[in-house]
């Protein structure tokens, strides 16, 4: 008994030694901060799995630098799909701005032609004269005249033998008269206080009265401004949307997305904001967009102008995409748009620096909604080509000429008049063949408020 206890006493110190006697090698991903740590005996070769790529590694390569040689260039192909790679934010960046533009062009409202001004008529001739006026009396009036002054002259010799004998009582009530006058001045100027007064008082209520009125006629106005503002826009749309995205490495990754529009009550102005959050809480994107409407001198719309601007994180990547295009209507319906795209992007290098990296880009898309009771069904296809890109660490440009060609089906169904559901899905395909096609699945909702 003793005899079995002490081998396997001594088995236990040999598998001891024997894991001490091995090789740790550590390798951080500088894009996502993900620590990987290998083991490699001493003794034999071990297989080693690093971002779908394996190899049998010694602890003689390991010593040698082969062993990190390999990391780093497993690393730098794998860069070229990583979340935080140019491809991957310049994908989802062309994938989600196509998707919005489309939809914007669909769901605002065509501004209808102006109204056609009645026919303006002629004034007529044809009102009536005034009456003519009554006939003067002159005659009667002159007659009048002539008896009244021989009465007066009359009078005047009566009244000439008698103003002797009252001048004296004249001169008298005169001096009377002037006394009362100058008594009554108090009187005047007491009366003339009052006046004064009274109009003051009745002057200010009339200031008080003038500004209550004035003030709530400034409500009224300042109310009848916001009703004005209210009914000169539609009100908005508000969209939520789970999307399972599948990124260049081929992995599924989940995202929600949310969203709101408005547009002018004529429908030639839209305005929108689009926010997308993933799973990992590690990837974000935000984008607005703006909308005019091109009409024709007939009143017709034919162009719609759009530009939109949109920030990504990736990890520790940061991305801007500023897009600016036309969207040309067809009379049946269909949209074809045209754009012009420059991004930048920033992300982490090699020992500890960023390396900053700015394209030039177009694109060219085209799709037509077809109702079919209450659901509408919206075909797109894209093509965005990276015309030039430029490192800024490096100072070099490039003229890849890369395509992305983007398939898409997005399909709306009207619930109730202000609720509608909506299931989409997408491709993203290199022409090259260099890069992996990624799908994205959409399904949510949309709601008119």
């Amino acid at each position: 008994m003793i005899r079995y206890a002490l081998l396997l006493i001594v088995g236990l110190l040999l598998s001891i030694q024997v894991q001490g006697q091995t090789i740790v090698q550590t390798y951080v991903d500088r894009c996502t901060g993900e620590v990987f740590r290998f083991n490699i005996p001493y003794q034999g070769a071990t297989v080693v799995m690093f971002y779908n790529r394996t190899r049998a590694f010694t602890a003689a390569d390991v010593s040698s630098g082969v062993f990190r040689s390999w990391l780093e260039e497993t690393y730098n192909w794998w860069r070229t799909l990583s979340p935080c790679s140019v491809n991957q934010a310049t994908a989802t960046a062309t994938t989600q701005t196509t998707q919005q533009i489309a939809n914007t062009a669909i769901n605002i409202p065509i501004p209808p032609p102006p109204p056609i001004p009645p026919p303006v008529t002629p004034p007529t001739n044809n009102t009536p004269l005034p009456p003519p006026p009554p006939p003067s009396s002159s005659g009667s009036t002159s007659s009048g005249g002539s008896t009244s002054s021989s009465s007066s002259s009359s009078s005047s010799s009566s009244s000439s033998s008698s103003s002797s004998s009252s001048s004296s009582s004249e001169s008298k009530s005169s001096e009377t008269k002037t006394e009362e006058k100058n008594t009554g001045g108090g009187k005047s100027e007491e009366k003339k206080e009052t006046k004064s007064e009274e109009s003051s008082e009745s002057s200010e209520s009339e200031s008080s009265e003038e500004s209550s009125e004035e003030s709530s006629e400034s409500e009224e106005k300042e109310e009848e401004k916001k009703e004005d503002k209210k009914k000169s826009s539609n009100p908005p749309i508000v969209s939520a949307n789970v999307a399972a995205m599948q990124s260049l490495d081929g992995s599924y990754d989940l995202a929600a997305t949310f969203g709101i529009s408005k547009s002018s009550l004529l429908g030639d102005k839209s305005y929108g904001v689009n926010s997308m959050i993933w799973s990992n809480m590690r990837q974000f994107m935000l984008s607005g967009s703006y909308t005019k409407t091109e009409t024709l001198a007939n009143g017709e719309p034919n162009i719609l102008h759009s530009t939109s601007l949109t920030a990504l994180k990736m990890y520790s990547s940061y991305t801007m995409v500023l897009n600016h295009g036309k969207i040309f209507l067809g009379k049946d319906g269909s949209l074809f748009g045209m754009s012009l795209t420059l991004s930048s992007t920033s992300m982490e290098g090699l020992e500890n620096t960023r390396d900053i990296m700015s394209s030039f880009s177009s694109l060219f898309f085209y799709t037509k909604s077809k109702t079919i009771g209450r659901a509408s069904i919206s075909p797109m296809i894209a093509l965005a080509t990276q015309l030039v890109s430029y490192d800024h660490v490096k100072k070099t440009s490039n003229f890849p000429h890369a395509s992305l060609c983007i398939f898409g089906l997005n399909v709306n169904y009207q619930l109730t008049q202000r609720f509608a559901a909506n299931l989409g899905a997408n491709t993203a395909t290199n022409l090259g063949f260099t890069l992996p096609a990624a799908m994205n699945f959409t399904i949510g909702s949309r709601m008119l408020f």
